[in-house]
């Protein structure tokens, strides 16, 4: 950022007319502070206004906390690019209205006087509460862990990703505006929901790490899932890591583990580095991998676990023995759907969103939350 702000200024003071600039600005008070500070003229912006078509206006009415942040995860570029051949308007990642304004802006007043109880406060979870609330629903959050943001907390501590968690600062702040109420440290069960008598039940409890066990040695103590790295509760320095799985997650724990010294593999049975990202991801991943000395092994399955080292099954079919000290597993997450028969028994008006109805990233949680939503009468 701070060489972009740099070659700005070096135009401005090249040229004898206005500069206006655009980068990755995200509030009114960055945006002053680059106009005072002499390196632009006008602020141009593109994705703040998809992401909230109200930001000049909040930013003019002193209500900065009420923007919501463009957290710069492409969604919409992808979706743009993806929708257009089939005839759909384009998306954003947090801001489920794009396309469709008419009907988000005068949600159906369907819910007053009935209550709804919101299971998990990740992206989808907190999505669901809010649509709800706007409906008119007296919304309950239920939430196991000690703060929202499930899922998107393991993705924001990877290196550089702080900034995904700002959704989950703005949904809550979207949320308690509108007086749902959460209760953290509470994990859901047939009793507990019961006596809340909802009309309508959210169920948002995200998705797992996939184990595969019918790899021999996967239950060694030297083998951990991405989040437990990304997390840092496992904490490992100069040791020969493999990463296995290249999707997202692979990349960004392969990252992590890189910039804390150790010697990274990482193993991928597709053909080609993170087969369902979008390019531009890979290539942003892989410009920071690249410096780092990390490898990676593509048409490469990994077939066991001993001390010390790992067999890989490769693309003719051999096998290989690779030096390893500690295996890092990245290759999925499974819905989580453990609380699906016991909420319908209370209510029919039951539905599963987000990564507990299937995996994905921030942008299809939250478009899939606000198209279930439709489902609760």
């Amino acid at each position: 950022m701070k060489r972009l702000l740099l070659l700005q200024k070096a135009v401005k003071e090249s040229v004898s007319i206005p500069v206006i600039a655009a980068n990755f600005i995200r509030s009114p008070e960055q945006a002053e502070k680059q106009l005072e500070e002499g390196y632009q003229d006008m602020v141009g912006s593109a994705r703040n206004f998809i992401c909230d078509p109200h930001w000049a206006l909040k930013a003019k009415e002193g209500r900065p906390e009420d923007i919501r942040r463009c957290i710069g995860c492409l969604h919409c570029i992808e979706s743009f690019i993806s929708n257009a051949g089939v005839g759909k308007p384009g998306e954003c990642a947090l801001n489920p209205g794009i396309g469709m304004e008419k009907a988000y802006f005068n949600p159906p007043q369907i819910g007053k006087g009935k209550k709804a109880v919101v299971i998990g406060a990740g992206p989808a979870g907190l999505t669901s509460a809010i649509e709800l609330a706007r409906r008119g629903f007296s919304v309950t959050v239920l939430e196991k862990g000690e703060k929202a943001g499930g899922q998107v907390i393991t993705a924001a501590a990877g290196h550089l990703k702080n900034k995904l968690y700002w959704c989950i600062e703005d949904m809550m702040t979207q949320a308690e505006k509108l007086g749902v109420e959460f209760r953290f440290n509470t994990e859901a069960n047939k009793d507990n929901v019961a006596a809340l008598k909802p009309d309508g039940i959210v169920i948002a409890t995200g998705s797992k790490p996939v184990i595969p066990r019918s790899i021999k040695g996967i239950d060694r103590d030297n083998v951990c899932a991405a989040p437990d790295i990304l997390l840092r509760k496992v904490k490992l320095e100069n040791k020969k890591v493999a990463v296995i799985g290249s999707g997202l997650t692979g990349l960004e724990t392969a990252e992590n583990l890189a910039l804390d010294g150790n010697d990274v593999t990482i193993i991928e049975a597709a053909p080609s580095v993170a087969p369902k990202a979008w390019f531009q991801h890979i290539d942003d991943s892989l410009s920071r991998l690249n410096p780092l000395g990390v490898k990676i092994l593509t048409s490469t399955s990994l077939d066991s676990i001993s001390d010390g080292e790992i067999t890989v099954k490769t693309e003719s079919g051999n096998n290989e023995t690779l030096p390893c000290d500690y295996v890092v597993l990245a290759v999925g997450v499974r819905p989580d759907k453990s609380l699906l028969d016991e909420m319908q028994n209370i209510t029919v008006n039951t539905v599963i969103v987000g990564d507990a109805n299937h995996g994905g990233s921030i942008g299809k949680a939250n478009q899939d939350a606000y198209r279930e939503l439709g489902r609760i009468r």
